[in-house]
């Protein structure tokens, strides 16, 4: 069976991954402006054991019907300087893996390419506004 593709040049030309963010370097980025995070991202308390953290999720929802599965990317950033991202499927049921933002091979449908972009848009904003450094790039 082959796995279906899906790319959308003018999103990407639109909203380019300025800082060469990919899944795996996020977690890399340091927090230079905390007033922003605090204000902007939910304080998690569940997470309160582990020290201070704020966190944010973002979705997509599919377009087509009840069948239709939603994708989402979940950052959290602590007081101690620790980052966590991850990115789901299916409705937060399954992880969504790739290597390389807006690539084919990573991107099934256009879920996929929406939650790409909502990531990029985020990130990139928060470094071009000072909120976040770049992600340290990989060897």
């Amino acid at each position: 069976m082959s796995r279906t593709q899906y790319i959308n040049f003018g999103l990407i030309a639109k909203y380019p991954n300025k800082y060469d963010f990919t899944p795996q370097n996020i977690n890399t980025v340091r927090v230079l402006d905390w007033d922003w995070i605090k204000r902007n991202f939910t304080r998690n308390l569940a997470k309160d054991k582990d020290g201070k953290c704020w966190d944010k999720f973002l979705e997509t929802k599919g377009h087509s019907g009840w069948w239709d599965s939603e994708d989402s990317f979940y950052i959290a950033f602590w007081e101690d300087g620790r980052v966590e991202s991850k990115f789901y499927s299916y409705g937060g049921m399954c992880g969504y893996e790739f290597e390389e933002f807006y690539k084919a091979d990573g991107i099934e449908n256009k879920i996929d390419m929406d939650i790409q972009v909502k990531v990029i848009k985020l990130l990139n904003s928060m470094v071009d506004e000072k909120v976040i450094s770049e992600p340290k790039k990989e060897d």
